[in-house]
């Protein structure tokens, strides 16, 4: 990423989805210099990094090799395990939220509504089991 450059993440962002943009959701995600390639079998993924590296190599960016991780079964981002089509919790981060202790302050509790809200979707019933916190932050309390 150039440095001195306004607003550089957003840049970079910006032309790496450009430069990805015809396998976006096909068979490649990315996020920031994240970028994870899937498959449903190995000669599918070979083909998928091909094509990958070659967008790489035509338009100048470059990766660092010992940063690279190829044809894992298992991948590890932003707090959730992605393996074999299935989306779950990081286990990491299911002990880091159990061990946290009880919010008492608004911004701790704001911490924890927002790392919460990342994993609404493995909570059953989450949005009615926020309520009660979330009515806490309310300024005007009737």
């Amino acid at each position: 990423m150039s440095f001195g450059l306004t607003n550089a993440p957003d840049t970079f962002c910006t032309l790496m989805k450009k430069v990805f943009n015809p396998y976006l959701d096909q068979f490649v995600v990315m996020y920031f210099d994240d970028i994870v390639i899937y498959s449903s079998t190995l000669e599918e993924y070979v083909e998928n990094l091909r094509k990958e590296l070659q967008v790489l190599w035509e338009n100048h960016i470059y990766v660092k090799r010992e940063k690279c991780n190829f044809s894992q079964q298992e991948v590890h981002l932003f707090g959730h395990v992605i393996s074999h089509g299935k989306v779950q919790m990081d286990e990491a981060q299911i002990r880091a939220i159990q061990e946290l202790g009880v919010p008492t302050k608004v911004i701790e509790l704001q911490s924890f509504l927002g790392l919460a809200n990342l994993y609404y979707r493995f909570i059953s019933g989450y949005s009615t089991k926020a309520v009660p916190l979330t009515e806490l932050l309310k300024k005007n309390k009737s």
